[in-house]
């Protein structure tokens, strides 16, 4: 983890190693395969060189690199969506692939890293926008739900080497796969936390989606979801997880981000100046909108289930 330290040319940071991990380690999950620094497949033969990937996974990296590169109109968005749909069942391992700058590993199997292997100038570009509006060279982004890092590779090109980024993940197969991520990129400020965030210090059962979207793993679990995987995992409140203030701060944690905005805004004295939260009606504890709202800020934008949210101006 990064320790800031002030010296006489100001903050900077000191690289030590950069992953903590609160609780347990789970133990019964597939383990991710180790990662390249080419975008080829992390498979490897007997002799443990890099094994030559063949077929339908060579045909989905090519065809990937020719969709990241589509306008983003829809016929052509379409196109691409289907594309990685029909090959990504094919994939038999991950694969490395440059995303905003950075080396990351993808799993074509899994829905984000879909995503951004086959549409990245789609994805999530509204709330992207609304970011970079509010952010600021020097700032600090904590990116909650951080997943295999797609946010907060993006919010390191903005903030820069003179600020920070904190990825929080409770999921610690996905926790590793954000480490090695970082790894690979040797950003020094960037900062991963493998634990869960509520507004107590507990051990909680991480629900887990083995369907094709480890985003959506969960604390909170409604009576038909049928979720029969789950991972212990010990939680702390976001304020004590950080050693500064949020300048930005986004949440994606399907469910539980009432709980964690309603005890951070109520004991920072510094509120960040910018908020991005997931919001599902059907499967939250706390109205976090509301909370929000009731905290000073206002809404800047919707988009689907994620919500932009600014502090007011007097």
């Amino acid at each position: 983890v990064l320790r800031p330290r002030r010296g006489e040319s100001g903050l900077r940071h000191v690289a030590t190693p950069r992953t903590r991990s609160y609780g347990p380690a789970e133990s019964g999950l597939h383990q991710g395969l180790p990662s390249s620094r080419a975008e080829t497949s992390p498979m490897q033969n007997g002799s443990g060189m890099t094994s030559k990937v063949l077929g339908a996974e060579g045909l989905l990296k090519a065809v990937s690199r020719l969709t990241a590169r589509f306008p983003a109109v829809p016929p052509f968005g379409r196109a691409a969506v289907l594309a990685g749909r029909t090959l990504s069942p094919y994939a038999r391992a991950p694969i490395v692939k440059n995303v905003y700058g950075a080396r990351m590993e993808l799993d074509p199997r899994e829905y984000v890293d879909r995503a951004l292997i086959f549409t990245p100038q789609w994805w999530d570009r509204n709330e992207l926008a609304f970011l970079s509006d509010n952010m600021r060279p020097g700032d600090h982004f904590v990116d909650v739900g951080a997943n295999i890092g797609a946010y907060s590779f993006w919010a390191a090109s903005k903030v820069g080497p003179t600020g920070r980024v904190t990825a929080i993940e409770a999921n610690p197969n996905t926790a590793a796969v954000l480490s090695r991520n970082i790894e690979m990129n040797d950003y020094d400020y960037i900062t991963s936390l493998s634990c869960g965030v509520s507004d107590a210090i507990e051990e909680l059962d991480l629900m887990l989606n083995t369907s094709g979207n480890r985003g959506a793993d969960s604390f909170f679990q409604q009576a038909d979801q049928g979720v029969n995987t789950s991972v212990r995992v010990t939680c702390r409140p976001l304020n004590d997880l950080l050693e500064a203030p949020a300048d930005v701060l986004k949440l994606d944690i399907e469910g539980y981000e009432g709980r964690v905005l309603h005890s951070y805004l109520n004991e920072v004295e510094e509120r960040p100046r910018a908020l991005l939260v997931e919001n599902i009606e059907a499967r939250r504890e706390r109205d976090a909108i509301r909370i929000c709202l009731e905290a000073g800020y206002t809404v800047a934008g919707e988009w689907g289930l994620n919500t932009g949210l600014v502090v007011q101006q007097h």
